[in-house]
């Protein structure tokens, strides 16, 4: 986990800088949006590797003496495996580290129907 999430909150920081992120790049890329997000996935791959929104630094909200802040991660994170039960302690220890309020377990229950 201490691996992605770097990867993690450097994602949120360029979602939340747009278009700023992108600024001076010469780049085409449309608007974020659930059925464009992988054109913004592959720009900001190739950046991370770069060093850029590699922010090394650790931050713990899951061990803040103030457990009622809010949390700065404002997304979703879909991870996917072989069984559910393969990935539980996984999706539990990102959803503490980001200070997540909850962890949906089917993902029919986030859907809109």
């Amino acid at each position: 986990m201490t691996k992605w999430m770097p990867f993690f909150k450097g994602w949120a920081q360029y979602c939340s800088s747009l278009p700023s992120s992108i600024a001076g790049r010469n780049l085409q890329l449309p608007p974020l949006s659930e059925k464009t997000y992988l054109h913004h996935v592959n720009e900001y791959e190739t950046l991370f590797a770069k060093g850029e929104y590699n922010n090394q630094q650790p931050s713990h909200p899951s061990s803040s003496s103030d457990k009622t802040s809010s949390s700065s991660f404002h997304g979703l994170i879909v991870i996917v495996g072989p069984t559910k039960e393969h990935l539980e302690n996984l999706s539990l220890g990102i959803s503490r580290e980001l200070g997540c309020s909850k962890v949906m377990r089917d993902v029919n229950q986030i859907t809109v129907k």
